[in-house]
């Protein structure tokens, strides 16, 4: 009978160790790296939970690509990415087939190669949430479902497929699979993160909501955090919960920097938010302040904005013009008819002069004004 239960307890104790992976990261220049295989190939990668994605440097894709561990076909598209400083890169979406992390087999991971040869190799969350709970002590990482059960194999493929389809844009088939391992309690924060963009996407905005506030630590998110914050702040938005909304863009504008484009979107939002309710003074300073941002996104003067809404810039100049910066120079414009900033006559002037720039609500307002454009 003794026997019998040392036995049993043994057993015990092995299925204890099979629950969980143990991994001595390296420490390199203030960072953690962790050994790991791409589709076979062994490499390094440095543990960062505020990146969203794997991301791989150019050098060492073209190496994955000519020793065939990465194919044409494993090659989404083209994309880009705001990187910690807040400028904006291109980058190639690829899929990582296998991404093995000390027997732990990650399947079909998106991944972004960085355009310039001496990008960091970084573990973003893209992997991270897909490896369950993790305990980080010193250089020592425990992942605690190291060998998955079966309902931990199929929730895994379950995100992993989620995790494809909002990658591809097919947002109402990824927030239906990020919707089964949410309400089984499977998804990480930032599982939860994205599950909320792909409800936003399909204007569920009610459970979008839902969904943020079950989010527990949003320290966690690194540089996603202005990201997040401008995310619950667009659902809160559409809920016409004003307040909450600017609290929030107001807090991706702290956290963030005026070379970044969430700075834009959430000065533009706050005054959308003020210029529905009539607010155009405030509307008016939100609105300056968003064309401000864009400005110095792309690298050029305030002036040189309206000057290219307007279509005076010369011959072969690039033009800086989106629809939604088209959008901010046109509700600007009347912001300052209704402070009485211009006259009557001077707005017209102006939107006679974004009319022939081709701004499609200048358009509409002169054709509803009988205004001639020539």
């Amino acid at each position: 009978m003794k026997r019998n239960l040392l036995l049993i307890l043994a057993f015990a104790l092995c299925l204890g160790c099979m629950a969980q992976t143990t991994i001595q990261m390296e420490e390199y220049n203030g960072v953690y790296r962790i050994p790991c295989t791409v589709n076979g190939a062994k490499m390094k990668f440095i543990f960062d939970t505020g990146a969203s994605q794997v991301c791989l440097s150019m050098t060492m894709a073209e190496y994955l690509l000519d020793n065939d561990f990465i194919t044409a076909d494993d090659i989404i598209g083209n994309g880009s990415s705001t990187v910690a400083d807040g400028r904006i890169v291109n980058h190639v979406k690829i899929n990582i087939r296998d991404l093995e992390i000390q027997g732990n087999h990650l399947y079909n991971v998106p991944a972004v190669v960085i355009e310039g040869q001496n990008a960091p190799l970084l573990m973003g969350q893209s992997a991270i949430q897909k490896l369950g709970a993790i305990v980080i002590n010193g250089n020592t990482m425990i992942i605690q479902n190291g060998n998955a059960s079966d309902d931990d194999e199929y929730f895994n493929r379950l995100v992993e497929e989620a995790d494809e389809a909002f990658l591809n844009g097919l947002f109402e088939r990824a927030a239906e699979k990020y919707g089964q391992a949410y309400e089984s309690e499977y998804l990480t924060d930032y599982g939860k993160y994205v599950y909320a963009m792909s409800l936003e996407a399909i204007r569920n905005y009610e459970r979008a909501e839902t969904v943020l506030n079950t989010i527990s630590d949003f320290h966690c998110f690194g540089e996603e955090e202005p990201n997040l914050y401008y995310t619950i702040g667009k659902v809160k938005m559409r809920l016409n919960k004003d307040e909450e909304a600017i609290r929030y863009f107001e807090l991706t504008i702290k956290k963030t920097n005026n070379k970044n484009i969430l700075m834009f979107g959430s000065y533009e939002s706050i005054g959308t938010i003020y210029f529905a309710r009539a607010e155009y003074f405030n509307a008016k300073k939100n609105y300056e302040a968003a064309i401000e941002a864009f400005a110095a996104l792309n690298g050029v003067s305030t002036a040189y904005i309206w000057r290219d809404a307007k279509n005076l810039l010369n011959k072969g100049q690039k033009s800086y013009r989106t629809p939604t910066s088209d959008w901010v120079i046109y509700v600007l414009c009347d912001c300052y008819k209704e402070t009485l900033q211009w006259s009557k006559k001077y707005y017209f002037a102006q939107i006679q002069a974004l009319a022939r720039a081709k701004n499609e609500l200048a358009i509409e307002t002169c054709k509803n004004h009988g205004i001639n454009l020539y």
